[in-house]
């Protein structure tokens, strides 16, 4: 069985080591950047099947990594994208309409991150 291939893009190390640590108990194969701008760059070589973005990142903020994924030539299948925040007046419609996926407030609920991983049926 090929692992699916999931992006995370987070700048506290503690929070990307502990998203890593699950997804790949989960059987995922997990790259990790802590920024949009490597994010972005990490998509013009790879392919993934998810994208799991914080909003809140020094450089480039998960904003920019949608914006550079968005006027991107991404060969393949659209990955599904998501939001990972712990800002509280996030506006997640406007992060609907931009083209993520769905938002998870922190602290993360990896059982419902799994969830709608398998809603998506991947």
């Amino acid at each position: 069985m090929v692992k699916k291939k999931l992006l995370v893009v987070e700048d506290e190390p503690d929070v990307a080591s502990l998203q890593k640590d699950f997804f790949e108990m989960h059987d995922f194969s997990v790259d990790i950047v802590s920024n949009g701008y490597e994010a972005a760059q990490s998509l013009q070589v790879s392919r993934y099947d998810f994208i799991f973005s914080d909003i809140k990142m020094p450089k480039a903020d998960g904003y920019y990594l949608l914006e550079q994924f968005n006027q991107s030539q991404y060969t393949g299948s659209k990955p599904k994208f998501f939001f990972v925040t712990g800002v509280p007046e996030f506006d997640v419609e406007e992060a609907m309409s931009l083209g993520a996926d769905g938002v998870f407030p922190k602290p993360i609920n990896f059982g419902r991150i799994l969830s709608v991983i398998h809603k998506y049926n991947l």
